[in-house]
């Protein structure tokens, strides 16, 4: 490794310039050694997995969606307060929101907690929404529940940045579509999944984090930085709570989606390198699979729409039932009828606190 190679004579001929460069090289070349002698690897990026899905969530537009597509993204939104609003009166749900609020450091906030009469910074509004949204287990989806991430988040940061209806859409249809890809490039074999235990709990970071990069307002470098970040905060793989019936589940996907916001913000302050960790092998899946499935990452992205797989499609009739019963131990019927006008409606709001008052005691 030669830092001086490639600049003109004039402007390395001087001997301290000289000094400087050789001790810069010597220090390269000792602590490349050291991370080949500890056993860190290092790939040559061959592919471009992580920079395609950056620009992808940089650059889509609402109105590129299909209507079906839209109205799955709705469909969505409304089940997951619904479920979220349901169990915040369980235990877990407390417990969640009592740690939220204790790490906010009190109940004054600008996002919305739903169901109760509080809210929170964006992190922890995040966290207590995303732990009740999970408390219920209702998601039908074969590799997580990614709604419960997605929706929670995003509503969070729409909320606090002062995005529209519109982009908290377009925010959710970009989280299942990364989230569902993600999660199929690293599926373990059964084998694995018994002996190093499933990283639901891992790749779920995404479907949080998706959302966050997009409503911050980042650009394509930004957004890779982020996702990069979020290979090295994903936890690693563990199903203890499923075999002892914990309920530490509802923790580990609001954990998710209160870590998803922090990175958005530390992507917009910007880091050093740590880009296109979804290219590197020795990133992300290693802790998942030997067996990645790279082409996955990538697949007809922006063609085939994955959020019409993840989720099991209603009607809006059987949407809007659902809701009613699930948000009728916490609001009145009047007021569970102004919430679903507003959701159903809710790409014409430009301001989403006036929904989110209507979500609140």
């Amino acid at each position: 490794m030669n830092w001086t190679a490639g600049y003109p004579a004039k402007y390395t001929d001087h001997r301290l310039l000289q000094k400087k460069a050789s001790l810069i090289n010597y220090t390269a070349n000792f602590l490349m050694e050291r991370r080949m002698a500890m056993g860190f690897n290092h790939h040559e990026i061959k592919t471009n997995r992580t920079q395609v899905l950056s620009e992808y969530i940089n650059s889509a537009r609402f109105e590129d969606f299909p209507a079906n597509v839209v109205e799955r993204a709705k469909q969505i939104l409304i089940e997951t307060i619904g479920e979220a609003l349901a169990s915040v009166e369980s235990e877990a749900a407390k417990k969640a929101l009592a740690l939220a609020e204790c790490a906010c450091g009190g109940p004054d906030g600008t996002c919305a907690v739903w169901g109760v009469n509080k809210r929170l910074s964006m992190e922890n509004a995040a966290m207590a929404n995303g732990a009740a949204a999970c408390a219920g287990g209702w998601e039908q989806n074969p590799f997580g529940m990614p709604a419960c991430a997605a929706v929670p988040t995003a509503w969070a940061v729409a909320e606090a940045k002062k995005r529209s209806g519109r982009e908290l859409l377009t925010s959710l249809i970009l989280a299942f579509e990364v989230y569902e890809r993600v999660a199929a490039a690293v599926q373990p074999t059964a084998k694995e999944r018994a002996e190093k235990g499933y990283g639901r709990a891992s790749w779920q970071l995404f479907a949080a984090l998706v959302p966050a990069l997009r409503l911050t307002g980042l650009d394509t470098l930004q957004i890779n930085k982020g996702l990069s970040m979020g290979t090295v905060c994903s936890v690693i793989p563990a199903s203890h709570y499923e075999s002892d019936g914990a309920d530490t589940l509802a923790f580990e996907y609001g954990f998710r989606c209160q870590t998803a916001v922090t990175l958005a913000c530390c992507a917009l302050r910007g880091t050093e390198n740590l880009e296109d960790a979804f290219d590197d092998p020795s990133a992300y899946p290693l802790h998942f699979t030997d067996e990645e499935h790279g082409e996955q990452y990538t697949q007809d992205v922006g063609k085939v729409y994955r959020i019409l797989e993840a989720v099991p499609e209603k009607s809006a009739g059987e949407t809007a039932n659902d809701f009613q019963k699930r948000a009728s131990s916490v609001f009145s019927v009047e007021r569970i009828g102004q919430i679903l006008t507003a959701l159903f409606e809710i790409e014409y709001c430009e301001d989403l606190s006036s929904i989110g008052k209507l979500l609140t005691l």
